[in-house]
């Protein structure tokens, strides 16, 4: 089988900000009605429902303009429709509300620096930055951002051990530094941490609050990275079923099935995603189209169906991605045209 693991470059980094250690009170409570607004959001966000979840997260940035969580969600919604379309369309007002949500905890904290809600949401900003840069492969910006976010949620878990969202970036961070340790010859002291990662994204995906959904979305890539393609396949099947229309849990479960070598599910699966893919008109995703006919080549090569592989790389071939992305569907294309003189040979072969 031809293994891939082009979709596990574009991971997420996580997460920071900063700490007072003396006489900390215990972090206020959020308002029910900010939690419920934001959960009912981020609900909307993974039945790709993006403009009702913004109008959801509005209405804590006016009810509550000087909290930082409003503002934080909001950049959370932004980052998470860019990263499904493999996109940076909306980076400048995506950096703003980062931006935003920093600026509005940290004043916040100078009123009342025991409240670990809002160092949570300053870390997240940061975090979420670091998110996006590693998508584009920026790796000295996104674990620049990734260590101020690590560094104080870790204090976060000393004071509160049940505030277990913290997790989510913690596991992310720690799982990537680790499995990228040839990449990242230029930090000194990489441990392997992978194992304690992935049990802290387990954590953050059973026991978080805001976390649940993402956490599981990104515990995918990591465990295909790991071999573990039937722990993967379940969660993506149990994800997919609860939020049938996210595609985040549709890739998984492609990339779960090629691993397996359940070809005939992984193309039928391709399928699906093109379908949709080719169907939306709001903003291409070329170079979704460009991974998933690559997806579709190697489980029709596997299959014996030389011409339909070699079909799909053409299709491939033909679509330009993003300047921001050149140097992965570079990537994508080297690997396509392997695929491609494998398949005209055995077709060659068959005349």
């Amino acid at each position: 089988m031809i293994r891939l693991s082009l979709r596990l470059k574009h991971v997420a980094v996580f997460i920071g900000c900063s700490l007072f250690l003396a006489e900390v009170q215990a972090a206020p409570p959020l308002p029910e009605d900010m939690k419920a607004w934001a959960l009912k959001s981020l609900d909307h966000v993974y039945n790709e429902n993006y403009r009702v979840a913004e109008s959801e997260i509005k209405r804590i940035i006016r009810e509550y303009p000087d909290h930082p969580a409003g503002y934080f969600f909001y950049a959370a919604i932004l980052d998470a429709r860019m990263e499904r379309n493999h996109s940076d369309s909306r980076e400048n007002e995506f950096y703003r509300y980062c931006d935003l949500a920093i600026n509005k905890g940290e004043r916040l904290l100078e009123e009342r620096p025991g409240d670990l809600w809002a160092r949570f949401f300053v870390a997240g900003a940061n975090g979420a930055k670091g998110g996006y840069e590693s998508r584009f492969e920026r790796w000295i910006t996104a674990f620049r951002h990734g260590w101020q976010g690590v560094s104080i949620f870790r204090e976060i878990l000393d004071e509160d051990s049940t505030m277990r969202d913290a997790l989510y970036g913690i596991g992310q961070y720690n799982y990537w530094r680790s499995a990228m340790t040839k990449l990242l010859w230029w930090m000194p002291g990489v441990e392997d941490k992978r194992d304690e990662a992935i049990e802290m994204m387990y954590d953050a995906k059973e026991n978080g609050l805001f976390v649940r959904q993402a956490a599981a979305a990104k515990l995918l890539p990591m465990l295909c990275n790991e071999g573990d393609y039937d722990q993967a396949l379940r969660i993506a099947d149990t994800m997919t079923t609860r939020y049938p229309k996210c595609l985040v849990f549709h890739w998984g479960r492609v990339e779960a099935l090629l691993g397996l070598e359940r070809f005939s599910g992984a193309e039928q699966t391709c399928k699906y995603i093109l379908s949709r893919l080719t169907a939306e008109s709001v903003e291409s995703d070329n170079y979704g189209l460009m991974l998933c006919n690559l997806y579709l080549a190697t489980a029709q090569y596997e299959l014996g169906r030389y011409a339909d592989a070699a079909a799909a790389i053409g299709t491939m071939k033909k679509l330009k991605v993003i300047d921001a992305l050149e140097r992965q569907a570079k990537d994508l294309l080297e690997k396509a045209e392997k695929i491609e003189r494998k398949a005209r040979r055995r077709l060659a072969k068959k005349k």
